[in-house]
């Protein structure tokens, strides 16, 4: 696990599974960049689908080659 405090980078190689949780009790903000481009159209349809339940959102993430890895361990 890496703790990552307000305002840092974290780069990740492709194809590392990964996801983030935020353990603070205010809000938390992400922003991603991928390369090369293309993975933008993923969220594109999740909003043309309006995918707003695992469910929805499910074949959309299979479709990208997207593999759910749960939530990881508690911190």
């Amino acid at each position: 696990m890496i703790e990552a405090p307000v305002g840092s980078v974290v780069v990740l190689p492709p194809n590392v599974p990964h996801h983030w949780r935020n353990v603070s009790d205010g809000m938390g903000r992400m922003m991603g960049f991928v390369t090369p481009g293309g993975f933008e159209h993923f969220f594109v349809e999740l909003e043309r689908a309006g995918a707003a339940t695992p469910e929805a959102i499910l074949p959309i993430q299979n479709r990208f080659g997207l593999v759910e890895i749960g939530d990881g361990p508690d911190p």
